[in-house]
């Protein structure tokens, strides 16, 4: 047990280590990174989401990083390390759930290694992947429930409370969560006193539910911001018009295979596990699966497909393990081989996550001189054209005698190291600015004596930025000069 469990906290170590070492490795370029940062910077700043600045999204995640930033240093380096964490926590998890489904634990570590490459270049600190971790630590209850018969009250109260808490992180998805953790055990149902088991366990997790929405809602009516958090999270994102195709996904490569894998094996799973055969454990990452792939539309690009399809790989994984299993255990010579095979390539990937994350480490360590200087990009590694280009652009904000606002999603990359914040303009997103949105920014602009920053024509705009505002700048304002990659309007 010892052992198990030293084995267990190395193994955390490990690829919490991997994950960081990527991390640290990348140059500022993630608009996500930028805008969930500045959500937690404003909460730091003691701001209030949705009255002092706007979010789609629910609070729960920004409030936690908000107070770590509080209480460390107001840094995006600190969300890169929340956003290792997190993401250390998905894919031990996943290595969990693959050992609670009797998985060897050689080949849980190959199958979990061979997830985490896919998310090698989009790790993040997100509402999206902080959904998934509490989804896998569901699966994984639900999978030790079944199969050690352990149906108490404390783990149904968990269940529930674990699915409320999606509900705080994301509305859409969390709900559907908290559905489906439901009417999960109406397949166990067979006589009346199962109905009875099944109606008690419910209602269980349905107290569970309600202590973080209860806990939610009482934030929202103390800090008297309930009317704006109903103006962006539902009535604002009724005006969220992004989308990306989902057959957009299809390419050659290993995210455009599952992109087909995993719709068919949605189908085949379905018929499998509910109506032929009913095995309760595989049984779990299906339903809750169903649920989380709601996460790949309707923008379906690489980082939601895969958080969306994480439970349906597994069992695309499992699956093969299982089908694999038959077959060379008829084979006694075969068992063999795939064995010694297992611990050599287990072995292998350990020793190569050490070699990974220590030569990233160096890497890191050695490109020091790289690093930004520019408030709250320390210790992040920037290209300097980049940063001068922020230098530039800052400096003329600075030097302006009139209130400067920038027309682009990328804003708040130029707003941060000048500690300042300008509410929508920010975060100048289609669906992520409230009510009749665009009209209430038209209307402002139309309002106001300022000076608007428009990206030029010859750059690509932002496939999220609301054109109809960018059109009304540059048909109603006067283009006065230029600085940088803007067009300067007044």
């Amino acid at each position: 047990m010892k052992k198990e469990k030293f084995f267990n906290v190395l193994l955390f170590l490990l690829i919490f280590l991997v994950i960081l070492s990527n991390i640290l490795t990348q140059t500022l370029w993630s608009l996500d990174e930028i805008w969930n940062f500045n959500f937690a910077r404003n909460v730091s700043n003691g701001l209030l989401p949705y009255r002092d600045f706007n979010m789609l999204q629910m609070p729960l995640l920004p409030l936690i990083a908000g107070i770590i930033i509080k209480l460390t240093i107001n840094e995006l380096i600190v969300m890169r390390i929340l956003a290792a964490i997190l993401c250390t926590g998905i894919f031990y998890i996943i290595y969990k759930v693959f050992y609670a489904l009797n998985i060897k634990k050689e080949l849980c570590i190959c199958f979990t290694f061979l997830i985490a490459i896919l998310f090698k270049d989009i790790f993040c600190y997100d509402y999206n992947y902080a959904t998934l971790l509490v989804v896998l630590i569901i699966i994984l209850h639900e999978i030790k429930i079944i199969k050690e018969r352990n149906y108490s009250l404390y783990c149904d109260i968990l269940i529930g409370f674990l699915a409320g808490l999606t509900v705080t992180l994301k509305q859409t998805t969390g709900i559907l969560i908290c559905f489906i953790s439901l009417i999960s055990r109406l397949l166990y149902v067979k006589n009346k006193e199962q109905l009875k088991t099944y109606l008690r366990c419910s209602a269980y997790r349905i107290i569970g539910m309600m202590i973080p929405i209860l806990l939610l809602l009482i934030y929202l009516l103390y800090n008297n911001i309930f009317n704006d958090f109903i103006n962006y999270t539902i009535k604002g994102a009724t005006e969220f018009s992004n989308f990306s195709s989902y057959k957009n996904l299809i390419k050659f490569n290993a995210t455009g295979l599952f992109a087909i894998l995993v719709p068919i094996s949605l189908i085949y799973f379905s018929y499998k596990l509910i109506i032929k055969e009913k095995n309760y454990k595989m049984y779990f990452l299906l339903i809750y699966g169903l649920a989380l792939f709601i996460i790949v539309f309707p923008i379906s690009d690489t980082v939601h497909f895969l958080i969306g399809s994480i439970p349906i790989i597994m069992l695309i994984y499992t699956e093969v393990y299982n089908a694999c299993k038959i077959i060379f255990n008829k084979i006694n010579k075969f068992k063999k081989i795939i064995l010694c095979l297992s611990y050599f390539i287990s072995s292998f990937i350990i020793i190569y996550m050490f070699i990974y994350s220590g030569n990233n480490f160096y890497k890191y360590y050695n490109n020091k001189n790289n690093f930004s200087i520019l408030n709250h990009y320390h210790y992040i590694t920037m290209d300097k054209t980049f940063e001068k280009q922020i230098v530039k652009i800052d400096e003329f904000i600075l030097n302006s005698k009139k209130d400067v606002k920038i027309i682009d999603a990328s804003a708040a990359i130029y707003m941060i190291p000048l500690d300042k914040y300008n509410k929508d303009y920010d975060m100048l997103l289609k669906g992520n600015i409230g009510s009749n949105g665009e009209e209430k920014i038209i209307k402002d602009i139309l309002n106001n004596n300022r000076i608007y920053l428009v990206l030029n024509k010859k750059y690509k705009i932002n496939w999220q930025t609301p054109l109809n505002i960018i059109e009304y700048v540059r048909k109603n304002k006067e283009k006065i000069g230029n600085v940088e990659i803007y067009d300067i309007y007044e």
